[in-house]
């Protein structure tokens, strides 16, 4: 329902931390795709229906982006892509889905 969207919002919002210039370098160097993942203020909501028609392939048709759900937070898994750790073939094997739990 909207209030349940409204608290959800409301509940994830936290004071901003005084972060150091050296850990901003530091986390720049080691996620260099970090730049590419967008922030807003206003997230998009979607339900888990939708995230499911999110399976890739990554370039495939427009709308078909893999997308992941981990701890109830949509990702586009796009700007990951090439640069995980455990390699495309992971990330991929959990579009579409909540990989919470993996």
């Amino acid at each position: 329902s909207e209030e349940d969207i409204q608290a959800a919002k409301a509940g994830s919002k936290k004071p901003a931390a005084a972060v150091s210039e050296a850990s901003k370098a530091d986390e720049a160097e080691r996620y260099p795709k970090l730049k590419d993942v967008k922030i807003s203020k206003e997230l998009p909501f979607f339900t888990r229906a939708e995230v499911a028609k999110h399976k890739g392939p990554p370039g495939g048709a427009p709308g078909t982006e893999p997308y992941m759900i981990l701890h109830n937070k949509v990702y586009d898994l796009t700007p990951l892509l090439g640069a995980h750790p455990g390699g495309d073939e992971l990330l991929l094997s959990s579009a579409g889905m909540d990989a919470t739990k993996d």
